[in-house]
């Protein structure tokens, strides 16, 4: 019996200690994502960086309140109720970077997960390539921890949403042919 109790201590210390290390060694989880949208430069980026539509792309949101409005869009703030399995999560979200047609660069405030996503746009023969660079950090250690071990959730969210946003743009250039 002191056997087995010994063996399960040192499993349970050994399963411990890495998931403690995992915020030392993985204190960032990258990732990225890659889209094409058969729709024109322009309405592809309107779309995109539009809030108010944010919603026809990703349902989970619910609700979304401007905080603040910049002229060139830099500092441009609104806040977000989103559906989370738990409930309503409120979310900000904060534009860092706009250079129209081109990049965006996003900042998101999810309590304890701090995000920054980088879109790049480029046009490649008929279709628009959105590249997202994604940075999710924990804002304690011990978030650290648990969202190292997240990535390929992140990464699958982030990809679905994307799908979506492709199949809702396209779907309304083609309603308006």
């Amino acid at each position: 019996m002191k056997l087995i109790l010994k063996i399960v201590i040192g499993l349970l210390s050994t399963v411990l200690i890495v998931f403690l290390l995992a915020g030392v060694f993985v204190p960032q989880v990258k990732y990225n994502t890659v889209i094409s949208v058969h729709a024109s430069p322009q309405e592809t980026w309107t779309k995109f960086n539009d809030p108010g539509q944010m919603s026809n792309w990703m349902p989970e949101v619910l609700e979304i309140d401007l905080i603040r409005i910049e002229p060139d869009n830099v500092g441009t703030e609104y806040a977000m109720k989103v559906e989370s399995e738990g409930g309503d999560v409120r979310i900000t979200q904060r534009i860092n970077e706009y250079v129209p047609n081109q990049k965006v660069v996003l900042h998101l405030d999810a309590g304890d997960m701090i995000k920054t996503s980088t879109y790049y746009f480029t046009v490649e023969e008929s279709m628009v390539v959105i590249t997202g660079n994604h940075i999710c950090e924990g804002q304690s250690y011990i978030f650290k921890c648990i969202f190292a071990y997240f990535r390929p959730m992140f990464k699958r969210i982030d990809d679905e949403h994307m799908s979506q946003f492709k199949e809702w743009v396209e779907r309304t250039q083609e309603q308006a042919i």
